[in-house]
């Protein structure tokens, strides 16, 4: 960066000295080297070995297995021999609902072509005493049974030694699996409430009910998708535009559309408020129209509509928008000299972005990228969880205990040697699935796979920052900005592929081992929730967790300003961080009171134009726009809310993407802004590169002007 020189100040020592200003600098250096290459090659084999895993997850891997569901023996449904048997029927549901049941589902479970149209109890009828062969051949629409029963038997034995199904239940699919009516068994009940195996479905009618409420739910929601689908597109749509029309207008108003977004967002702010706040009060002087849902976790319609009538929510969201309120005026209060500084570096970067537009589509390639890692990430991961292995677990009634001395209940066994030494002595005895069990060598597997997530996003993240860091630093040092490039975001890719990408993966690679250290506490922390209630330890870990979410945080920060300082010096990545640190250290107090409150000033008109697309598809999807044509088409939904928290959260994302280029641009400027105050006194030899505005609200001025630097 350049020689140094001699500074009496104490902090100018202990960080470093300022810059020293160089004639022949004139923004990102081209003579440059590749830098850390010794990364680079850990980062390539890292890649090699994470292809050759691939390969062997999808050779040994097979995913379908995860999709379908699996029998009593390991069987997928819908592969193989049983293409044509999709779907799963339980002998009795009920006992995978039961509280004591962590071993799987202690009932037989075959893979059957349909589910029972028709309720049949077998127990009652006349086929008991005939064989399986028989009764199959008169109704075989009335009888399941396992694969492979003796024929030869008679229907009652069978029965009783679990090899056919005792009460057939009229079903529907879900997630391939047969789940029976809720009608089917109340009005089982009420006619053969004397049987066992009634008592017991009954007992879990309730645990069927929400299953099938589930159901309802997803059919409700798809419903929902299907008929407003369109609109969440335009939603998003409009989200887009209203992005890059912000962006292109602060181009030339940056400090009004800063004041907009300020005031817009606390008057969206204050009308959400005031509206919580008259919802409650009209609520607590009407009760006849209040209603207090349950405290529960529920998404059936009745209920959301009952939180949407409860005073106690309007008065929770009032209270929320308030406090929120009242922060955000406090900080303009408090701030609102430090904004005009603020605006100026906003105002700075808006040229930037606006002199460089091919800026604004550039995040879709790292966009792009970084779905590319995770599919690759997600299919490795599919597949690697289907290379396991079928684990069986015993299920020995209290009468084959003294048939099956050697064999506990819920014992790990095989289904050949289990049928051998135990279950031909006593046939009620089974060796059911329970799961694939994943092998030491598939955990280490998914563990290198979810590194390579990290370091891969990572890695595609810090690659965006840094081609738009060499561009408009490019845009910053030139004193004619007319002689910026055509192509400076092409010439700044190029720069950092050929040269930086060592360091790319040094610096992802610190932020992937603190993410991957993170993830490991929150899985040391949920087995020890699972296993103790220790004060201590959940103190402990608590702050181990909020430790290493800071210093991710910091490393992140860290990381972001040395990609500038590498894609306008050359340097490698340590070098970079080091001057990048000393640099903002330097100037600490410009750090916080001008960067931070850029950053929040950003945020602000980014949370602006989620708020005004959220609130626009709220009103619109509760049919509160005053115009007969809108009303008449706006869809009648299940769910009005989720569409608009789609539009929400997809609003977030897109604006996002545009404001995370002003936020480099920003960040960019502020360095190079830091360095042209060091390195230039604004003499004829050394004049200051920033703009006029800039120079006039820091008292700055150039002695000779040229009026080509605007």
């Amino acid at each position: 960066m350049g020689g140094k020189s001699t500074d009496s100040n104490g902090d100018s020592h202990k960080y470093g000295e300022s810059l020293r200003y160089d004639p022949d600098f004139n923004g990102p250096i081209r003579n440059r080297s590749c830098t850390d290459v010794i990364c680079f090659a850990i980062f390539i084999t890292f890649i090699i070995l994470w292809i050759i895993l691939s390969i062997l997850a999808f050779r040994y891997g097979n995913p379908e297995m995860l999709a379908f569901p699996t029998d009593s023996e390991g069987n997928v449904c819908g592969e193989g021999q049983f293409k044509d048997k999709p779907y799963l029927y339980f002998f009795d549901l009920t006992k995978c609902a039961r509280p004591d049941v962590v071993f799987g589902c202690p009932t037989p479970q075959v893979c059957v072509n349909k589910c029972p149209s028709k309720t049949v109890v077998n127990i009652n009828s006349d086929i008991l005493d005939k064989t399986l062969e028989i009764a199959n051949s008169t109704n075989p629409e009335n009888i399941i049974c396992r694969y492979h029963v003796d024929k030869k038997k008679k229907m009652k034995d069978l029965i009783e030694m679990e090899e056919c199904a005792e009460i057939i239940f009229a079903s529907d699919p879900l997630m391939g699996r047969c789940i029976p009516f809720l009608q089917a068994i109340q009005q089982l009940n009420k006619t053969k409430a004397d049987e066992p195996l009634v008592q017991n479905m009954t007992k879990g009618a309730e645990f069927i009910g929400k299953l099938s409420d589930l159901k309802n739910i997803g059919e409700k929601l798809f419903a929902d998708f299907k008929l407003s689908w369109p609109v969440i597109l335009i939603g998003l749509l409009i989200a887009m535009l209203v992005s890059l029309l912000w962006i292109i207008i602060m181009r030339w108003v940056a400090w009004i559309m800063v004041w907009l977004s300020i005031f817009l967002f606390v008057g969206l702010l204050a009308v959400g408020c005031w509206y919580s706040f008259d919802r409650y009060i009209y609520l607590k002087n009407h009760p006849d129209e209040a209603k207090e849902p349950k405290l529960e976790l529920s998404f059936k319609k009745s209920t959301l509509e009952s939180y949407k009538h409860s005073k106690n929510t309007w008065l929770a969201f009032g209270i929320i928008t308030g406090v929120i309120l009242v922060i955000l005026l406090l900080l303009i209060l408090f701030l609102r000299n430090r904004i005009r500084l603020a605006i100026a570096l906003i105002q700075e970067s808006s040229k930037a972005v606006g002199s460089i537009m091919s800026s604004l589509f550039f995040p879709l390639i790292p966009f792009v990228l970084q779905l590319g890692v995770i599919a690759f990430w997600l299919a490795i991961a599919l597949h690697l969880s289907s290379a396991n292995f079928p684990k069986h677990y015993a299920i020995v009634p209290p009468s084959c205990n003294a048939s099956c001395p050697s064999i506990k209940n819920f014992d790990r066994c095989t289904v050949e040697e289990f049928n051998r030494t135990c279950k031909s002595n006593c046939p009620k005895a089974d060796c059911n699935f329970l799961k694939y069990d994943e092998h030491n060598v598939v955990t280490v597997g998914q563990i290198y796979n979810l590194f390579g997530l990290f370091w891969g996003l990572f890695f595609v993240t810090g690659l965006g920052e840094m081609v738009l860091a060499g561009a408009f630093a490019t845009w910053y040092w030139a004193f004619d900005k007319r002689n910026v490039p055509t192509f400076v975001i092409t010439a700044s890719f190029c720069r950092t592929f050929r040269y930086h990408l060592g360091s790319l993966a040094f610096g992802s690679l610190l932020i992937a081992i603190v993410r991957m250290i993170r993830v490991l506490l929150e899985y040391i922390d949920r087995k020890l929730k699972e296993y103790s209630d220790n004060t201590i330890s959940k103190a402990l870990m608590c702050c181990l967790k909020c430790c290493f979410w800071c210093l991710e945080k910091f490393i992140k920060f860290i990381n972001r300003n040395a990609y500038i300082m590498i894609a306008i010096y050359g340097k490698n990545f340590c070098v970079s961080a080091k001057n990048a640190f000393f640099l903002l250290m330097r100037n600490i107090a410009r750090v916080v009171v001008l960067d931070k409150v850029t950053d929040f000033l950003l945020f602000i008109g980014k949370m602006t134009v989620v708020a005004g697309v959220g609130v626009l598809s709220f009103v619109y999807f509760n049919g509160a726009i005053p115009v007969d044509y809108i009303k008449d088409h706006t869809p009648a939904l299940n769910y009005p809310v989720v569409p608009v928290l789609v539009i929400i959260v997809g609003s977030y994302a897109i604006a996002s993407c545009f404001f995370s280029v002003y936020s480099m641009a920003v960040d960019t400027l502020f360095l190079c802004f830091l360095e042209d105050c060091e390195m230039n006194d604004g003499s004829q030899e050394k004049p200051y590169r920033m703009s006029k505005n800039l120079m006039k609200i820091l008292g700055k001025k150039n002695k000779l002007v040229d009026p080509k630097t605007e």
